[in-house]
């Protein structure tokens, strides 16, 4: 089948598998659902999703699979009130959360965070646990905002001329400290609702004190946000001590794309490779899979790849930096306040 390798193949299994071993139960299949939480501009449009067809064509009712809004720009500005994960992100998915928690109809959560959505989810679960999450899954792993404005200013800034692109955001990242001045101009145009010194899914990603199944998946093509971020982050929930903590990388896609349809078949192979994978690491955690009849399982795929030592050194410095962009942040307020107050009273700010 064109499409049979998407991503939600994959939650279809492990629902079945956690909720009941009649997978013709349709109520117990019902007691399952999926919160999809998008990236900034990614499967959260409900009307061009690559889950719908998937969805229409199995048991589980389309009301079972929610999309999180995202505070994504209008087409009347450019401005948008994303904000990398901190509040305006995770105040949809909240009200979600709440209102799945509460529903006793309700026994399994499987939450699957793409992009931006994935620093939403880190910020949102660290202060927020329920036994009713089963699984987390994220695609294209954001460690904090600061990081994916510098390493997409870096490659994804470029001034057009006519025909010529001048890479200005690889030129700026060349200076000394553009990792903290670059967030500063970019939030100022764009993000003017993010906090630069604000929450971070890596500083969050040190605190998710749980054994809830969660696995990682990053390109190391990704332009948008770095394979860096990816390992950071896996480290930061590594050394929690939840023994769950899976991270799988790729070398053929590039930004969340690994489970989208692929028209010319370059990264098929990947892609079920990393589905079977995903369902392996489940079985591993006592949650036994039946073998999908459209995917040849292996038993033997070497779970050891999945979980790395991870880099604490790498880990340390992202935290340093954030530590750091905080503070500078704080200076600059408390710059900015006393300045006023100052100015207001006609005397010089010592400063």
């Amino acid at each position: 089948m064109k499409y049979k390798l998407i991503i939600l193949t994959m939650f279809i299994c492990v629902a079945k598998a956690i909720q009941a071993t009649d997978l013709e139960d349709k109520n117990l299949v019902k007691s399952t659902h999926f919160v999809v939480i998008p990236g900034q501009d990614g499967y959260g449009n409900k009307d061009d999703n690559p889950l719908q067809h998937i969805i229409d064509t199995t048991q589980f009712p389309s009301e079972n699979i929610h999309y999180v809004d995202t505070p994504i720009a209008t087409k009347n500005s450019y401005f948008t009130y994303a904000d990398f994960g901190q509040w305006y992100c995770q105040s949809p998915l909240h009200n979600i959360m709440e209102r799945l928690t509460s529903n006793e109809s309700v026994t399994c959560i499987i939450v699957y965070a793409i992009s931006q959505g994935t620093a939403t989810a880190t910020n949102y679960f660290k202060s927020h646990q329920h036994p009713k999450v089963k699984t987390l899954i994220y695609e294209g792993v954001m460690a904090s905002g600061n990081s994916a404005i510098s390493h997409y200013g870096r490659n994804k800034i470029k001034l057009r001329i006519g025909s010529i692109k001048i890479p200005i955001g690889e030129w700026f990242s060349w200076t000394p400290g553009s990792f903290y001045t670059m967030p500063y101009i970019v939030s100022s145009v764009v993000y003017p609702w993010y906090s630069i010194g604000g929450q971070q899914a890596i500083q969050s990603s040190c605190q998710m004190l749980n054994t809830t199944p969660m696995i990682l998946v990053h390109s190391n093509k990704d332009k948008v946000l770095s394979p860096e971020d990816a390992v950071a982050i896996y480290t930061g929930l590594k050394q929690t001590g939840n023994p769950h903590i899976h991270l799988l990388t790729s070398n053929k896609s590039t930004h969340v794309d690994l489970f989208k349809p692929d028209e010319d078949k370059t990264i098929e192979t990947e892609r079920k490779n990393h589905i079977e994978t995903i369902h392996h690491i489940l079985q591993t955690n006592n949650l036994v899979l039946p073998t999908p009849s459209d995917l040849d399982l292996k038993a033997s795929i070497n779970l050891s790849i999945t979980q790395p030592q991870g880099n604490p050194n790498l880990l340390a410095h992202y935290l340093t930096r954030e530590a750091t962009t905080r503070f500078l942040n704080r200076t600059l307020i408390a710059h900015a306040v006393f300045g006023a107050v100052y100015y207001f009273l006609g005397q010089e700010c010592p400063l």
